[in-house]
């Protein structure tokens, strides 16, 4: 019997108005050597019977029912009863549009034999519907060669603030996976791939950069964790961006340890910005810890960002974070106005 060659992993809880396009985004693929595993999280939405469905018809559909533990959780779990040489990542309310996605991955692994390739997609906002490119600063010099994960990173987040870090945007080796002992943190709530997929990246020998854009993700959807700012959100920010910084400090390469940091660095004004949401008694805690944690702003050496580094020497965290969320609040409701002249 052929060794599977994919193993596609797809956390579900409760998105079942979501889940037909998902799976069958799959199912219609031209390359037939994968198998798709179904995470149910304890899903109460029916998402787990939908699933049940899938597996009676499709031999090639695994289902695993577990108690609610999170999406890191369901995404170990996956990664553990998964067989495939290769492991690639679909969340259960996004998918893919293109029938022969696997089919590229399948060519560019045998040309290739990567532990990682990486390719690219769009976000679509459920709210306003427009779509935009992820590509992750890949430029024309860089799509359709091999990097080593430091070389990769440099290249990917010089000049760059914001950076895609899902790990749904790659195929990964399972015994590269499996040797380092990665795992997503179940602690943590949000910004789970960035902890993870830094370190899954910076170690590889071998990323191969496509120009595959076939990943559909959709943001600002009701229920989803990353449209919620609250308090365990931005703690969540601190302490993963705190991880990497601390790590980064370690390499004995001057540009890369600038460039990541400056790059992380980024995270503490975004969390600036979020404050802004919270609750008073919230916000006090927060902005508590964003003095504790000013070190972090040191690390800015470039870019917008420094002039926010400035200030904050000059008038103070809480001062800068008020600033942040009047920009904030300014360009909300220019947006609003824009989308309202449009429907007059």
């Amino acid at each position: 019997m052929e060794e599977i060659l994919f193993s596609i992993i797809i956390p579900i809880y409760n998105i079942k108005k979501y889940l037909k396009k998902c799976v069958e985004s799959v199912l219609c693929q031209s390359y037939d050597n994968y198998e798709v595993l179904l995470i149910d999280d304890g899903s109460t939405d029916g998402s787990g019977e939908e699933c049940d469905k899938y597996k009676k018809i499709y031999s090639q559909i695994k289902v695993i029912h577990k108690k609610n533990e999170g999406l890191s959780a369901a995404r170990n779990t996956g990664v553990e009863k998964s067989e495939g040489e290769y492991i690639i990542f679909l969340d259960g309310d996004d998918y893919w549009n293109d029938n022969h996605a696997l089919d590229k991955i399948y060519k560019s692994v045998m040309e290739t034999h990567a532990e990682i390739i990486a390719f690219q997609g769009y976000d679509i906002s459920e709210l306003s519907g427009v779509k935009t490119r992820i590509s992750n600063n890949y430029t024309e010099k860089m799509r359709e060669k091999i990097y080593d994960g430091q070389h990769y990173l440099k290249t990917v987040l010089t000049g760059r603030e914001n950076f895609y870090w899902y790990a749904w945007l790659y195929a990964i080796r399972r015994s590269y996976w499996e040797e380092n002992g990665f795992f997503f943190n179940e602690r943590t709530r949000v910004f789970e791939d960035v902890e993870l997929m830094y370190f899954v990246l910076l170690k590889c020998a071998q990323i191969k950069v496509t120009d595959f854009t076939f990943y559909h993700y959709r943001t600002k959807r009701d229920g989803s964790l990353t449209t919620v700012h609250d308090i365990g959100f931005i703690e969540d920010i601190l302490k993963v961006a705190e991880k990497i910084l601390k790590q980064a400090e370690k390499s004995t390469e001057k540009e890369f340890r600038k460039i990541v940091q400056n790059h992380f660095a980024h995270n503490y004004y975004l969390c600036c910005i979020f404050a802004n949401d919270l609750k008073k008694d919230d916000y006090k805690i927060i902005k508590k810890k964003l003095e504790e944690k000013m070190w972090m702003a040191e690390y800015t050496y470039e870019g917008r960002d420094f002039l926010l580094k400035l200030l904050i020497h000059i008038v103070g965290v809480n001062v800068v974070v008020k600033l942040l969320g009047l920009r904030k609040r300014i360009k909300e409701e220019k947006k609003w106005k824009n989308t309202r002249d449009l429907t007059l």
